[in-house]
């Protein structure tokens, strides 16, 4: 029995880079078939937009495979892509698509990932005082052309970044 996309589903990621999803309408577990799709490291980063479920775990795996039939947990069958971060992947911001976004990594390193492309590219080094890992990445409400991130520094840096910037 799939768990449906349109269902009230909260997403889970597991120290062992397993999919769990609690639905609060039964108050049950559902864990259909992920371990037959982990990643490495723990899920850190969940993005479920335009029928595609986006992970990044703590080894810096990032994979995104399409919800079939209804089916967000993934099965032996589920065409996936794969791409690699330099660090755990701290946070992540992605477009309503689910292809394009901004990531952050614990070795405070900003990437743009464009998964139409199978593109990762790092855009900002050390955007976080080393060893901090960032903590946010956002994009802008108004101008998508810009976005801040933050680090886990205690001191409360942020930093703006416009696309012109980075490119």
């Amino acid at each position: 029995m799939p768990a449906p996309v349109s269902a009230c589903l909260l997403l889970l990621g597991t120290r062992d880079g397993a999919l769990v999803a609690y639905n609060p309408l039964s108050y049950e577990f559902l864990n259909f078939g992920s371990k037959l799709f982990a990643i490495d490291g723990q899920i850190g980063c969940i993005s479920v937009k335009n029928s595609t479920v986006l992970l990044a775990s703590s080894s810096g795996a990032i994979v995104r495979y399409s919800v079939v039939a209804g089916n967000i947990f993934p099965t032996k069958d589920t065409k996936s892509l794969y791409l690699q971060a330099d660090g755990a992947v701290t946070c992540i911001q992605m477009d309503n698509l689910n292809n394009e976004g901004i990531l952050g990594t614990s070795k405070g390193n900003l990437y743009y990932l464009n998964l139409s492309e199978r593109a990762l590219i790092r855009i900002v080094s050390r955007a976080a005082p080393t060893p901090e890992r960032i903590q946010s990445v956002e994009y802008d409400t108004f101008n998508q052309n810009l976005f801040y991130s933050t680090s886990g520094e205690a001191n409360g840096d942020v930093k703006l970044y416009t696309s012109s910037t980075v490119d």
